[in-house]
């Protein structure tokens, strides 16, 4: 597949991926504005804006008659808001797919922010954060993220607070998109079974009329030089949840590939280190798992977990055992191949589907500036040595960047004299 790039008169970034293969097509549009574009008092305003798109616009203006366009069409339709940018989609059969251009334009270049409509959709919201407040896991990973960017909008919940989303009206809305939904910070996507050129036309008849725009500004975060420490937080649960993490590298670092190599070789499948030991081996956890979030000028690293109050030290010390094997390169070349094979077939498998194909292209387009194709990214994935796991990984699991938010019934003494370090556990 060969991504073709183009821009509009307006300045709009056109991104074509032809797979004649394919029986549908999606139409994406990605905007660079999130939640950490947003000043603490309009905290959810992205995400609100994302829900609201759908309630009503020139052509369709009842959320209704926008489902209901789309599935006539046979298509379906979804949006979504990270720290970083937000995305609508259409997924449609491939003779279908002017139409659902057409109606994607409508949704993001006319909505019409009915009052009625905004103040439904604010309980909404309302009941989502709530349900996550709710939810411990879910709860743990947000007081962790609260801390570990403490005063940034990198810690803020994407969904806002019931006080600000309480606080939303449809011209704050207009205000956002006047600001931020403009052609140089748009992203257009096309992917599946279509004719490039004619897929241009499209872009050229529905978007020419996005305006143009300065860019957006972005608050960079300035990590602390020494993070180790522990936050308990007592609710009565069955469980006791645990994010284990720290800072990690920036989304263009060179040495990408070594670390996402390491997160597999952690928690990528059953045969990672921690689901073998913490799960089958010791049976501490029902559930674990290990990611990567990179940022512009930073990143974070987390362990989720969940264990049964009295075994919760027991299951932190197991983590970070495991995690000085990964820094000592205490580890198999057949845990190594393992890893670099589950990466590149998970890989594989999902692009597999247009909109999968259009996000994997566009946000490296949108993020990173440059576009990798598969064979490259595989090509440095199976490069990964030993070493180089080591090394990068080195850099990051030290003592002095490390955080446990812990979440759950009353903390026993040996658990709150837990202390958090590697290399020496």
């Amino acid at each position: 597949m060969t991504p073709l790039v183009s821009t509009l008169k307006n300045g709009l970034r056109v991104l074509r991926l032809q797979d004649k293969n394919a029986a549908g097509v999606s139409i994406v549009m990605l905007v660079g504005v999130g939640s950490r574009h947003e000043t603490e008092e309009q905290g959810g305003i992205a995400h609100f804006l994302e829900h609201s798109l759908f309630k009503g616009s020139k052509n369709y203006p009842t959320s209704k008659a926008i489902g209901m366009a789309v599935e006539l069409l046979g298509g379906s339709s979804n949006a979504f808001t990270s720290y970083d940018y937000t995305g609508y989609y259409i997924k449609v059969p491939m003779h279908t797919a002017e139409q659902a251009t057409a109606i994607l334009a409508d949704m993001i270049m006319y909505p019409v922010f009915d009052e009625r409509e905004i103040e439904k959709e604010r309980g909404v919201i309302i009941e989502e954060i709530r349900m996550y407040n709710d939810e411990p896991r879910s709860r743990a990973s947000d007081l962790f993220n609260e801390r570990l960017f403490q005063g940034h909008p990198l810690g803020r919940d994407i969904a806002g607070t019931i006080e600000t989303v309480s606080s939303m009206t449809p011209d704050k809305l207009r205000g956002f998109v006047a600001r931020n939904y403009h052609s140089r910070n748009m992203l257009l996507i096309f992917s599946g079974n279509f004719e490039p050129d004619t897929a241009q036309a499209w872009a050229e008849e529905h978007f020419s009329d996005i305006p143009a725009g300065e860019a957006v500004a972005t608050e960079l975060f300035k990590r602390p030089d020494n993070l180790n420490e522990v936050l308990y937080h007592e609710k009565q649960l069955e469980q006791t949840h645990m994010v284990l993490g720290g800072f990690a590298s920036r989304r263009t670092h060179p040495d990408r590939f070594k670390y996402q190599v390491g997160n597999a070789l952690l928690s990528y499948g059953f045969g990672s280190r921690l689901f073998q030991t913490i799960r089958d081996e010791l049976g501490l956890a029902y559930y674990i798992s290990s990611g990567i979030s990179s940022y512009e000028e930073t990143g974070k690293f987390m362990i989720r977990l969940g264990s049964d109050a009295t075994r919760a030290k027991e299951a932190v010390t197991a983590v970070l055992r495991e995690l000085s094997a990964v820094i000592a390169g205490d580890f198999s070349d057949e845990e190594l191949t393992r890893a670099k094979n589950y990466l590149i077939g998970t890989m594989t498998t999902q692009l597999e589907a247009t909109d999968e194909i259009a996000l994997w292209y566009g946000m490296q387009l949108m993020l990173r500036k440059e576009i990798l194709s598969y064979e490259e990214i595989s090509s440095r994935i199976e490069a990964v040595t030993r070493d180089e796991v080591t090394e990068a990984w080195s850099s990051v699991i030290t003592s002095d960047n490390l955080l446990l938010s812990v979440l759950g019934p009353e903390i026993s003494a040996d658990t709150r004299d837990l202390q958090l370090s590697v290399g020496t556990v």
